[in-house]
């Protein structure tokens, strides 16, 4: 999906409230459950949100907030400060990149896979545990199948 450009700005200013109430909500400190946010939120807002105290968990996502390089910063950000990293989504990428983050605690995934999937190499999991696809690079090389089945 593309935004335009007044769509993008009612998007990051919906981001940007979500933020704040999560900040200035005080659940945290009245002891409720703990808050896991961020999975829309690019590596400025979480800085925002870290220092207003707003989470207890960040949950970035790979596919939405901007990719590795971001997911690397949102990561710095939460290890500067203390706060675990839950992914939200747990493919192939996403793996790699807990795996790289001092503060992971959680893979957030749908499960074990069923069928081949689009991809050559994927996440194992095994036991409770997801393990890092063993191919090079990310493991996003996609499977011969599924190119010609879906003509990508």
């Amino acid at each position: 999906m593309r935004l335009n450009r007044c769509e993008f700005r009612k998007l990051r200013r919906g981001l940007r409230s979500q933020l704040q109430q999560a900040a200035c909500c005080g659940a945290r400190r009245r002891g409720g459950p703990p808050a896991a946010i961020g999975a829309f939120a690019g590596a400025a807002l979480i800085a925002e949100l870290i220092a207003a105290g707003g989470c207890d968990i960040l949950q970035p996502d790979a596919r939405r907030t901007g990719g590795p390089s971001e997911w690397m910063e949102i990561a710095g950000l939460a290890a500067a400060n203390h706060v675990p990293i839950a992914s939200h989504g747990g493919d192939g990428v996403t793996a790699h990149l807990l795996m790289a983050t001092p503060t992971a605690i959680w893979c957030e995934t749908g499960g074990v896979p069923k069928g081949p999937g689009a991809f050559r190499d994927r996440a194992r999991i095994e036991g409770g545990y997801v393990y890092a696809p063993e191919g090079v690079g990310f493991g996003t090389e996609l499977r011969e199948e599924f190119v010609e089945r879906f003509g990508v």
